[in-house]
């Protein structure tokens, strides 16, 4: 380049407003590296050009311009005497005074609508220089291979990039050696990936290079890139890939990913660290569990807890169990027998009680050591054995918190037991896991002995270079472009807003540099550049009056991690396609869309000489330790922080407050989470206290590092933190909040994470209920594009180690997409059409034998009844499925509704909800019996629900009494549990489960928000439990009609339901009343934990839980402002109101008419 020649760095050149007609744009090239873009209309002469260059000293430069460019360029202007340019350009002097208009576009007919140029400055020496290659004539590969040597530009796997000195005249063989010692140079050691892995490629080309002894001058397509980088010396042309060959391990996961429909994604460093890290989790899960399972094969169908709460609610001390004998135990037919036994005692002696009343009563000598026996729960596969406490068998203790008056079970052979586990938990033999040489191990900079740069040494301002977008709709004329730096679900310096002007009808020329107020100095590991296009028009009208979220003008959106996993600052120029219908969303992960037709976004990150790290500042431990003197009004203040809700926000004065006074909050755990949120994540110094502040808290619990998940925290650190504290959940609490551990999956910066971890460590220890629910939990969301490869890779990585039990996960797959399959069919059909085909089309659907359902993987059945199977009338045609129950011995017939068009979701949520504060209530010592029935969504829209036995509608027992009048009669709820409950023990054991179920679910519908509650969705089973169906509406999202508001109670609490009470004012009316009190203050001494379990959700899509402000009705019902006993008084308003509402009995009148 000529020497001369000097630039100093211009500032960005906004536009004027997108919708301006008088203004087209001009895009100026200098020295083929920077881009800067300006507005131009007819008056814009050619010395606003040369007094816009000059002013940023630019001397001894050319003019040129041409509509196409990298073609043949037309000089225009050169800013000093030499003649052998002069020659070829005319009227030098008049391009001063001459429009830019008419030197840009001579023929007027193509400027009758914006439109953009290009204009390029050189060097005179520059430009001299190619005029003589020109007159050359010298064929482009024939120049490169007389000059061997090049300086290239490589974009590394680590996302850096490196200026390399490239002989074409070498072998790529050699090229890579060479490659591999200057890495080993810049990053200080030989732990890098050899040059045996090495694969250059062209970017944004699929050319492969096939044979590594090829010369590099011998490749035509590997010569026109080097063109092109010789004529950019900038431009970054070359990346380095890191291949190895497919192991076996690769193509199991290939394989498993194609049986599920899943998607994996690329087999990037990252993927490959997290694919390593997954299988040394496995391989040491795998040894343990094997272990114990071979030393106890009975483990294997065993559900045990031993770290479970006390049953503080249970009033049982005594267990009624009534056992049947599996065939073949003795040569006499006897049915069983029945023995009352606490529950503290080993099931090895229940067992012993067993066959001693059977030998005593029934006079039969057994003649065989009871050790030889276990207890099987009846119509299931679950064991019940060995001397471990009844009390701590799973479902020992559900029995003892139901109301049932006995437990069945069965007497079986433990020998045949062992067998059948033998032949099917202990028949697989573990997958093999990778080697680590099948992997590329990640990068790594040594801090001691590289040429790395750490990024505290880089305090240049962050500039982004916007090139452009592709793919772009047509429809839209005007565009807004937003581009920020985000940490969580904050912005770390103000986002920038320009208008642009649209080029052709598929892509967008931007060339516009966007400088941050910010250095890369101060950027957090997890900071994340997003990028937003909007249609300009549409926002605009959309923010004078928002409408609908569809009219808000969103087009499509992008988030890119500012590093890599490994630490390494991204550089470089980048293209990333973007997720339609999104803006600035932080909920966003930094996967590239896999939609079709998605806008693409080309953009430049700052490139520096050597690869940049991120490093954590030095402090002192001590820092942590400051303190400030307060005022007494800044000391009320942060008493006021301690009682702050989980909905809480803080102001920037708060923070400060909260920061420089963090000494004080050491022994409070609640106060964690605002001391994180205080700190600022562009202080490196303030950042680096984050593991002292850790180490040094009051240890959280559990449910506490809950809210360490959410999004607003995305240090890696505090995440870290928060997985190491769920180690203390056991497995039946892992599978309590399930749903928000595979949610907070999605809040993760990168795929390999502890969480991921976590879940898979977990899941595989305990695969056959822990892991059942895993499985399905991914699997229901696989399909949301966001997390679709995320959720796949860690699916893949759980079956491979899962054993026989992928077996049976995959046929529960097969089976839900069969009755996909003809659930669409059927929808397809009339009601008495679809109910014809039905049950001869299920004679298709294959059942194999001891076919675990995926609702409950207890549960073994072997063919459906079809006789009981149908088609439900509805638009959706739901099934109900009955199946013949395979365990031995088993009467009853099991029973579920497969539902296909409807996202269950929102059902399991709130279902989810209702069994945690059920989870609270029992932990205060307070059962009300709450029968949370189970949903299992299987995929997109689609899953199962359980059935729940013996149970009606309060729609049907109102019209039962007359289709007019029904709803108003209050004794239906008395009449139908007096005639099903034909003793007076009977009928008060159901009245107490009216009054506890109800209570309950006052409770916990009222700080839900249920809405849409009508006599179709209130349902009462013949023992009394009282419950709720069908949760479409929640978060006080009450329906409206022509702007009507059809509810306004509270909750559903009729006068039928008061009566079976026995009515207003009656004892057991007013224990109703106390109770749901107490019920309702445990709930708002929880108020942060159900509260911080809905923001962990926010980003599953549900349409009525998209920001925080739609979880603050639940907030507005925990009335949190007022003492406990206030409390109580408004939640007994809450019953009377609920009671008295009018627009619930007319409500409910009208439903009943509509479907009558």
């Amino acid at each position: 380049m000529g020497t001369q020649f000097r630039s100093k760095t211009m500032p960005p050149i906004l536009l004027g407003p997108a919708n301006n007609p008088d203004f087209h744009q001009l895009d100026i090239t200098i020295l083929d590296r920077d881009i800067f873009s300006m507005p131009f209309d007819n008056g814009t002469t050619g010395q606003y050009i040369i007094d816009l260059l000059e002013s940023r000293n630019i001397q001894n430069y050319i003019i040129l311009v041409d509509n196409v460019p990298k073609t043949n360029t037309t000089p225009l202007y050169v800013s000093s005497e030499n003649k052998a340019i002069l020659d070829l350009i005319k009227e030098n002097d008049r391009f001063k005074t001459t429009s830019i208009f008419t030197k840009m576009c001579p023929n007027r007919n193509i400027t009758t609508r914006k439109q953009r140029f290009n204009m390029y400055v050189k060097s005179i020496q520059d430009y001299l220089e190619e005029l003589e290659l020109q007159s050359l004539k010298l064929p482009i590969s024939g120049m490169f291979k007389r000059v061997a040597k090049h300086k290239i530009n490589i974009a590394l796997p680590s996302n850096a990039v490196i200026k390399f000195g490239l002989n074409s005249s070498l072998t790529f063989a050699k090229i890579y050696e060479a490659i591999f010692e200057k890495l080993c140079k810049v990053y200080g050691h030989r732990f890098i990936p050899t040059a045996d892995k090495y694969r250059l490629r062209i970017i944004d080309s699929k050319f492969e290079i096939k044979d590594d002894q090829q010369v590099f001058q011998d490749c035509p397509e590997m010569i026109a890139a080097l063109e092109k980088q010789v004529r950019n010396p900038e431009s970054i042309v070359f990346k380095l890939c890191m291949e190895s060959k497919p192991s076996k391990f690769i193509k199991t996961i290939i394989q498993d990913a194609k049986e599920l429909d899943l998607s994996l994604p690329e087999l990037t460093l990252e993927t490959q660290s997290l694919y390593l890290s997954m299988s040394q989790n496995r391989h040491i899960v795998e040894t343990l569990r094997n272990e114990k399972i071979t030393e106890c094969p009975l483990l294997a169908r065993m559900r045990i807890s031993s770290t479970d709460p006390p049953l503080y609610t249970c009033t049982k001390t005594q267990i009624a169990l009534k056992c049947e004998l599996r065939a073949g135990i003795t040569d006499v037919v006897v049915t069983g027998a029945s023995i009352q036994c606490r529950y503290d005692i080993s099931a090895d002696k229940a067992i012993v009680q067993l066959i001693a009343k059977i030998e005593k009563h029934q006079k039969i000598n057994i003649g065989r050591d009871p050790s030889e026996f276990v207890l099987l729960l009846q119509g299931t596969d679950e064991v019940i054995a060995g001397d471990t406490p009844l009390v701590q068998f799973m479902c020992v203790r559900q029995f003892l918190v139901s109301n049932q008056p006995v437990m069945n079970v069965m007497l079986a052979e433990k020998s045949q037991i062992i067998d059948s586990i033998k032949n099917k938990e202990l028949a697989v033999t573990p997958m093999q896991e990778p080697n680590k040489n099948d992997f590329i191990p990640s990068i790594k900079a040594s801090t001691t002995n590289s040429l790395c740069i750490p990024n505290l040494l880089l305090t240049t301002p962050m500039s982004i270079l916007i090139r452009g977008f592709k793919h772009f709709p047509a429809k839209v004329e005007n565009v807004g472009i937003t581009v920020a730096i985000i940490n969580g679900t904050q912005t770390i310096c103000d986002p920038i807003t320009l208008p642009v002007q649209k080029g052709g009808a598929k892509y967008i020329l931007v060339n516009q540099p966007i400088t941050f107020q910010i250095s890369p100095r101060v950027l957090p590991h997890s900071a994340r550049l997003s990028i937003s296009v909007f249609d300009y028009d549409q926002r605009t009208n959309y923010m004078k009056k928002p409408k609908k979220k569809k009219d808000n003008g969103n087009i499509a959106s992008l988030n890119f991690p500012m590093f890599t996993h490994d630490g390494w600052l991204n550089m470089g120029t980048t293209s990333r396609k973007m997720w339609n219908k999104h803006y600035l969303d932080y909920f966003l992960t930094t996967a590239q869309s896999n939609e079709s037709g998605a806008i693409v976004a080309i953009f430049d990150l700052p490139v520096f000489r050597f690869p940049v790290y991120h490093t954590v500042a030095e402090i002192q431990p001590s820092a942590n330790r400051m303190s400030m003197h307060l005022s007494t009004e800044e000391i009320a203040r942060l008493e006021t922080f301690e009682n702050l809700d989980a909905l809480g926000v803080l102001s920037p004065e708060d923070k400060t407050l909260i920061w420089n006074n963090r000494a004080k909050f050491k022994q409070n755990e609640r106060m964690l989470p605002l001391v994180l949120q205080s700190l600022d994540y562009t202080s490196p110094v303030q950042v680096a206290e984050i593991p002292y502040i850790l180490n040094e808290w009051a240890e959280i619990s559990p449910t506490d590092a809950l809210t360490l998940l959410d999004p607003k925290f995305a240090d890696r650190d505090v995440r870290k933190y928060a997985v190491e504290h769920l180690e203390a959940f056991n497995d039946n609490e892992i599978m309590l909040y399930m749903l928000q551990l595979v949610q907070a999956l999605k809040f993760e910066l990168y795929d390999d994470s502890p969480l991921a971890h976590f879940l898979l460590r977990r899941g595989l220890a305990e695969p056959k209920f822990l892991g059942h629910q895993l499985f399905w939990q991914l699997m229901s969301e696989a399909h949301i594009s966001q997390i679709r490869q995320r959720f796949s890779a860690v699916l893949v990585n759980f079956i491979y180690g899962i054993g026989s039990y992928w077996k049976e996960l995959k046929t529960g797959y097969r089976f839900t997409q069969k009755l996909v399959e003809l659930n669409n069919d059927l929808c397809k059909l009339s009601h008495t059409e679809a109910t014809e085909q039905f049950k001869v089309r299920l004679k298709d659907v294959e059942i194999p034998e001891e076919f675990h359902l995926p609702m409950d993987p207890r549960l073994v059945v072997d063919a459906f009844i079809l006789e009981d199977c149908k088609v439900m009338n509805s638009k959706k045609k739901p099934f109900w499925l009955t199946f013949h129950n395979a365990a031995p011995f088993s009467t009853e017939p099991v029973k579920t509704m497969f539902k296909v068009g409807d996202d269950l979701r929102q059902d399991q949520l709130t279902l989810q909800i209702m069994k945690v504060m059920e989870h609270l209530w029992r932990q205060n010592q307070l059962d009300l019996r709450m029968n949370c029935y189970g949903v299992l969504p299987t995929g997109f829209n689609q899953g199962f629900i359980e059935v729940v036995p013996n149970s009606i509608t309060e729609q049907v027992l109102q019209q039962e009494e007359g289709r007019w009048t029904g709803v108003f009669k209050p004794n239906i709820m008395n009449d139908f549990l007096a005639k099903n409950n034909s003793t007076a023990v009977t009928l008060n054991i159901a009245k107490e489960n009216f009054l506890l179920s109800s209570a309950g679910y006052a409770v916990s519908s009222c700080v839900i928000g249920l809405a849409d509650r009508h006599p179709g969705n209130i349902m009462v089973q013949r023992d009394g439990h009282f419950f709720h169906i069908d949760f479409g509406h929640f978060l006080g999202n009450f329906k409206k009609k022509l702007g009507y508001q059809r509810e306004d109670a509270p909750f559903h609490f009729s006068p039928a339901c008061a009566e079976a009470l026995g009515g207003v004012g009656s004892e057991q009316y007013k224990r109703f009343e106390d109770t749901s009190a107490n019920a309702y203050n445990i709930l708002r001494r929880n108020a942060n934990l159900l509260m911080s379990m809905m923001l962990l959700m926010l980003g599953t899509g549900i349409p009525e839980l998209q920001k925080p402000e739609d979880i603050i009705y639940m907030k507005n019902m925990l009335n949190l402002g007022v003492s406990e006993e206030e409390a109580a008084t408004i939640f007994k308003k809450y019953i009377q109101m609920s009671l008295d509402s009018t627009k619930t009995t007319v409500n409910n009148w009208i439903h009943n008419l509509v479907v009558s």
